[in-house]
């Protein structure tokens, strides 16, 4: 079975969904997730429908896109723009039950309003800015976006859906992420009740994450790994957010050997890569994989 996905993200930014489809296709890649780098645009249902035959697909995060353009933010302490978000995210997991996908991943949220801005590119920074709150209760916060999280899945429940909550993880701001540390996916699990939440491992946000925070990465994965449904692979410099490319011996590529996600899907998540970067580091995973793979075979 292949498990190992390639995210429409790795194009540029700002592509049509299903162009970005059509491009990974015609470069012989047959299980994408439908990134959230997309621009707007009428009748995506019939545009990404047409790809069933053809494709494997998964869905992440602000995908389709709104008409009007949010910032999906659970945890916010605005009633309207989390309405907003928890609206975007069950129009996302009604889009998947439609084309009969069976994976939807999402963001958790932010303490404090989160701004979209284009990144830095001279640096690969994707992290958003930030308006500082007057005052953080961080425990009010979490109840905030529990609250979202129960109201996201009882309407994931109608369809049975795999639903995946994804981890955070920064440097400079760290002070503004949920979901970074083990002990909140302890509190998500023992306070929401659905069967079908897991957790999207992202493995370039736990590098940022255990620096920021002091943990060991593999204690984490460790304590997440049961309950994993997806992981998203892709490199930084331990400083920024950067969606970088894969190369022989990066750091992230280590942490899926000693941890069986066999049943997960393992997705390349870089960004703005281009075609040499895509190609190997695509090569770099799945041999990864298959490495694993073949050692637990011969045990």
């Amino acid at each position: 079975m292949n498990n190992v996905f390639v995210s429409t993200s790795v194009l540029e930014d700002g592509m049509e969904a299903d162009r970005a489809v059509a491009k990974l296709l015609e470069m012989d890649f047959t299980h994408i997730e439908i990134g959230s780098t997309h621009t707007f645009s009428g009748e995506y249902r019939k545009k990404i429908a047409r790809f069933r035959e053809r494709a494997v697909m998964t869905v992440h995060n602000y995908f389709p896109p709104a008409a009007k353009p949010i910032v999906l933010n659970l945890a916010d302490s605005d009633k309207q723009r989390r309405q907003a978000s928890i609206r975007q995210i069950q129009n996302s997991i009604d889009f998947c039950h439609e084309l009969e996908i069976d994976l939807y991943s999402f963001h958790p949220g932010f303490i404090g309003e989160a701004i979209a801005v284009l990144p830095d590119t001279e640096c690969r920074d994707y992290d958003f800015q930030f308006q500082r709150p007057d005052r953080v209760d961080r425990s009010s916060v979490f109840e905030v976006l529990l609250d979202s999280l129960k109201r996201i899945c009882d309407h994931a429940a109608a369809y049975d859906m795999k639903i995946a909550c994804e981890n955070s993880g920064s440097i400079s701001k760290n002070e503004f992420c949920l979901m970074s540390r083990q002990e909140e996916f302890e509190w998500m699990f023992e306070s929401v009740d659905y069967p079908h939440l897991g957790v999207l491992l992202d493995l370039g946000h736990l590098r940022l994450a255990s620096i920021a925070n002091s943990f060991c990465p593999e204690d984490f994965i460790a304590a997440v790994r049961p309950k994993v449904y997806e992981v998203h692979v892709h490199e930084n410099d331990g400083v920024n957010d950067q969606h970088s490319f894969l190369y022989p011996g990066c750091g992230v590529l280590g942490w899926l050997g000693p941890f069986d996600f066999s049943a997960a899907v393992i997705t390349l998540e870089g960004r703005n890569l281009t075609p040499d970067q895509l190609m190997e580091s695509y090569r770099l995973l799945k041999t990864s994989v298959a490495g694993r793979s073949r050692k637990e075979t011969a045990r």
